[in-house]
């Protein structure tokens, strides 16, 4: 009814309601109701394709013009009879190129085999081919996506899979039998390299899969089900305003325009990569070209000898390497591969010295297995947001108690065995070995790569995280019928690099960083805090008294910054910086040393122990247990951060420096060690807090007296979080 009240029939365009288009949820589940694709024409799309594919209301027939006759159809889907037997029916591998119908009818009914060449990563993001007898997956190129802090978001890195032939081969042994469907994302890249280096293997029977994985998931869902089988039409009348019956007066009567929308189509990526994959000969061209890639042994052919020869690989388990590693090659060779740092370190008494910044082992882990790494941090630092940078950055503050750290964890030079470990080997492991040496520790070694080659090279359990398997030893004949020797570049095997996924895992193997230059740093302190870094072959010092005015400033002024401090400077913060003397020795060298009595000395064990009869040694053994309570005793002794407290074990060589580390782990800032412990301390002063020895002149003959103990603790942190590794692993 208008404004006039005239009723006006059917003033619909559809009166009938076919116009009507029904609303629900998946309106807005779909993108945007125009479609930017700028669609084919079907009519010449056709015409250039097999002139005899119609597509009709589903039927297997179609009347044949005006003859009367029906003529057969064939549906371009491999459940279709017809089609099948024209797939079948010698086109491939000839055709070169086939659609994911095509494809799926050769790989179900011709023996043919689909290669995916993906990247796991996009298996796992974009899915994979689950049904039937599945696809073979043998990555050409590794990849996944990571964060990049150079781009401020997650980008591709790609490593090429130099084993890629091999296992080829090793699945496909025979090329005359190979059937081979070759499928990445679009059908486009890598497709074309992988057909190419197949067809130059011999293999005839190659086909690429057009579209590649993208095309087959528009096709087919997981199960195998075609996505779109359905036909749409309308066919209805309709009776105008005048009253005449027309006939299929919707648009698209026979239905044939209308398009099939599902909500899949939309949710699908471009079928186009647009990814610019790595050229897979070039890069593997760029590496060590000598690497023979084979499958697991420890024997290979020896050229047409027809004999085997002992393989030697560069692994830490590998006994012949490890022999040859510990036959004299250190400290002289002077840096270390992971292998061979393992070696010197499980095998040979050499300590692994972790200097990075405690932010680094938090955001890149450390070394938990065995016995653990010495953590002296060269330089201290945290990641925190750099506003001019737009990004976390490390905040840098040179450790000026480094070299009094070393040597209160290392008081005999000629004893030390120290393998020194940064980030990637370079800037500070260099300064480091550079000091050490001046400190004249002989045992000097650098790991090359740092934890970051570590990291590559084992996983968080110390097992191997690629056994797969690169080496040459072995000697080879030449045309002529003469026998070279190790003919290959790095006949030893030393120079092959295993590379797996977690080498992207990680990042650059290099770190950016500008670190300090730590002599730098020091050089602009006071004098009398750069003395506390000499050796003590160097002058000695005047004896400090903590009586001394000027000594008490200066103490004041230096902690809880320099970390460690002497049973003077100990006094000193005690007595008037009112620090609390944290005792974690075990009860029984509080019995048998001594204790300090007062209320402001707590009694909390990092390491529980007792001293027990051994029958079978005939005499008094030391347990261990580490104290698992012994962070929350702490927290519930000092709940503020901020509490000062002084750290004191037997000698302050190694629970101190423990709880310290762990005391700063856990943002307790105030926090100081007492060098030589208590049996330092006990040299100093007696049970009244008076002096033992007035006539001394020299806090280094005072510590000279102390006791050193040959007890090895355990390592608290290693201890709470065991690697319960078999032999074999």
């Amino acid at each position: 009814v208008d404004s006039e009240g005239n009723t006006i029939a059917g003033c619909g365009v559809h009166a009938s309601g076919a116009g009507f288009e029904m609303m629900d949820s998946l309106k807005y589940d779909l993108p945007s109701m125009n479609d930017a694709i700028e669609w084919q024409d079907w009519e010449e799309a056709c015409a250039s394709a097999n002139s005899s594919i119609a597509m009709f209301s589903m039927s297997s027939s179609i009347m044949d013009g005006e003859r009367g006759e029906y003529a057969d159809m064939i549906f371009p889907w491999y459940e279709d009879e017809n089609f099948r037997a024209q797939i079948l029916d010698g086109r491939f591998p000839d055709q070169g190129v086939a659609t994911p119908d095509e494809a799926r009818t050769l790989w179900a009914h011709d023996g043919y085999d689909i290669l995916d060449v993906r990247t796991e990563y996009e298996r796992e993001d974009r899915g994979h081919i689950r049904i039937e007898k599945k696809a073979v997956h043998i990555p050409l190129i590794h990849g996944e996506y990571r964060y990049n802090p150079e781009l401020n978001k997650k980008a591709l890195t790609q490593r090429v899979n130099p084993k890629f032939l091999d296992q080829f081969k090793a699945r496909f042994p025979d090329p005359d039998k190979a059937k081979i469907i070759v499928m990445c994302s679009d059908g486009r890249n890598r497709s074309l390299q992988v057909l190419q280096m197949l067809d130059e293997l011999g293999i005839y029977h190659l086909v690429g899969m057009k579209g590649g994985y993208n095309n087959w998931d528009r096709t087919f869902d997981p199960k195998g089900r075609r996505r779109d089988v359905g036909m749409a039409t309308e066919v209805y009348d309709h009776v105008d305003s005048e009253g005449n019956t027309i006939a299929g007066c919707g648009v698209h009567a026979s239905g044939a325009g209308f398009e099939m929308m599902d909500s899949l189509k939309y949710d699908l990526p471009s079928m186009n990569d647009a990814i610019e994959w790595q050229d897979w000969e070039e890069a593997c061209a760029s590496a060590t070209s000598s690497v023979a890639m084979f499958s697991m042994s420890s024997s290979i052919m020896d050229g047409e000898r027809g004999e085997y020869s002992e393989m030697v690989f560069p692994w830490h388990d590998d006994v012949n390497y490890r022999a040859q590693t510990l036959d004299g090659r250190y400290p002289d060779e002077g840096v270390a591969s992971p292998d061979q740092a393992r070696i010197l370190w499980e095998f040979d008494g050499y300590d692994i010295v972790d200097i990075r910044a405690e932010g680094e082992r938090d955001q890149k882990g450390s070394i938990k297995i065995g016995k653990g790494c010495v953590h002296i941090p060269l330089i201290n630092g945290q990641f925190r947001y750099d506003s001019a940078l737009g990004r976390k950055a490390i905040q840098q503050k040179a450790n000026l108690n480094f070299l009094e750290q070393i040597k209160a964890k290392y008081p005999d030079p000629n004893a030390a065995k120290l393998i020194i470990m940064c980030s990637d080997g370079r800037d500070r492991a260099l300064q480091v070995l550079q000091m050490l040496d001046e400190l004249g520790i002989y045992h000097l070694v650098g790991m090359k790569g740092g934890f970051n080659l570590w990291d590559r090279t084992f996983d968080v359990k110390g097992r191997r995280r690629d056994v797969g398997i690169a080496t040459e030893a072995y000697d080879h004949v030449d045309s002529e019928g003469n026998t070279i020797a190790g003919c290959g570049i790095h006949a030893s095997g030393a120079g092959f690099e295993i590379m797996d996924s977690p080498s992207m895992d990680q990042g650059s193997l290099y770190d950016d960083t500008e670190w300090l230059d730590w002599e730098e740093a020091k050089s602009g302190q006071r004098v009398d805090q750069i003395a506390m870094f000499m050796t003590t072959s160097m002058p000695v010092m005047t004896h400090k008294r903590y009586e001394d005015p000027g000594f008490q400033a200066r103490t004041k002024l230096e902690f809880p910054e320099k970390c460690i401090a002497n049973a003077e400077e100990a006094r000193v913060l005690w007595d008037l910086e009112k620090y609390t003397i944290v005792d974690v020795r075990a009860d029984w060298e509080r019995e048998d040393s001594g204790q300090i009595t007062n209320d402001t000395v707590v009694h909390i064990p990092l390491i529980y122990s007792e001293k027990l009869y051994d029958p079978e040694l005939d005499q008094k053994v030391i347990t261990q247990e580490a104290n698992a309570q012994w962070m929350k005793e702490i927290q519930a002794r000092f709940p503020d951060p901020d509490t000062k407290l002084l750290i004191m074990d037997s000698d302050g060589r190694d629970r101190a420096l423990q709880a310290l580390q762990v005391l700063h782990e856990a943002n307790y800032e105030a926090v100081v060690s007492m060098r030589g412990g208590y049996n330092a301390w006990n040299e100093a002063f007696d049970n009244k807090l008076q002096r033992r020895y007035p006539e001394i002149e020299t806090i280094q003959e005072i510590e000279q007296m102390a006791p050193q103990e040959n007890i090895i603790w355990l390592d608290w942190s290693i201890s709470l979080d065991p690697c319960p590794l078999t032999v074999n692993e």
